[in-house]
């Protein structure tokens, strides 16, 4: 079940239309008026930006004695966008939240980090905002479980980024583009949107049409000698 997409959990509880994911936000607003009203947020787009640059932050603090795969940071950041479809952001710290999706994915994508250091750099990252209490993240790594139904395993866009590469003879600078692609969607809903092969596709796609071929920069080199030659004719 763990290697079909389309029997997991993700497929079946965590695929919604542009439709539901506005209604699922709405009723968790309509649920808490008055927070709402008295603390307004920023738009979805430059919180899931700031959320992104802080769990980054965090994965270089702590990724000293052992670096943290990209997956991890996809993983914990899909994680913190679904708790908050089931919970309202303004009755959580989501400094805490953000640290412990980041210790529950590094546990899931296999590169483990010890829940003493992942405290103790949040804490120094945030001090303010996330105490040096490794019982705290402990409670809210069971919350986050709880409000995810323990459905905690993603299917990313980059195995079959990885299958395809081969397939579609995709140069090293175009894989590359693509998964700096794959990395950006998750600032987004579209993990939500589309399956993942799906998003693999479309990143491979942009990234063979937006980086420049050499026929095309011989072609851009070329026009751009002919115009500096037209200039100085005129000049003279």
């Amino acid at each position: 079940m763990a290697s079909n997409y389309w029997a997991s959990s993700q497929a079946q509880y965590w695929t919604f239309t542009k439709q539901e994911l506005e209604d699922i936000r709405h009723d968790l607003g309509s649920e808490s008026p008055s927070l709402v009203g008295k603390w307004p947020l920023p738009e979805l787009r430059h919180l899931s930006i700031y959320f992104h640059q802080q769990i980054s932050k965090l994965a270089k603090r702590t990724s000293a004695s052992q670096p943290i795969r990209q997956q991890a940071l996809a993983t914990a950041q899909v994680y913190v966008r679904r708790f908050y479809t089931k919970v309202e952001i303004r009755k959580t710290n989501p400094y805490l939240v953000m640290a412990t999706a980041f210790y529950l994915a590094c546990k899931m994508e296999e590169s483990p980090q010890h829940i003493r250091l992942v405290v103790s750099e949040a804490h120094h990252q945030w001090p303010d905002l996330v105490m040096a209490d490794i019982s705290k993240l402990g409670e809210c790594e069971f919350w986050l479980i709880s409000e995810m139904n323990s459905q905690l395993i993603l299917h990313h866009p980059y195995r079959s980024l990885s299958e395809l590469q081969q397939t579609f003879a995709l140069t090293t600078d175009e894989a590359l583009l693509a998964s700096s692609i794959i990395n950006d969607h998750y600032l987004t809903d579209l993990p939500f949107l589309h399956a993942p092969h799906v998003m693999a596709i479309t990143a491979i796609i942009l990234a063979v049409t937006l980086r420049p071929n050499q026929a095309n920069l011989q072609a851009h080199a070329a026009a751009t000698s002919a115009v500096a030659v037209q200039n100085a004719m005129q000049a003279l």
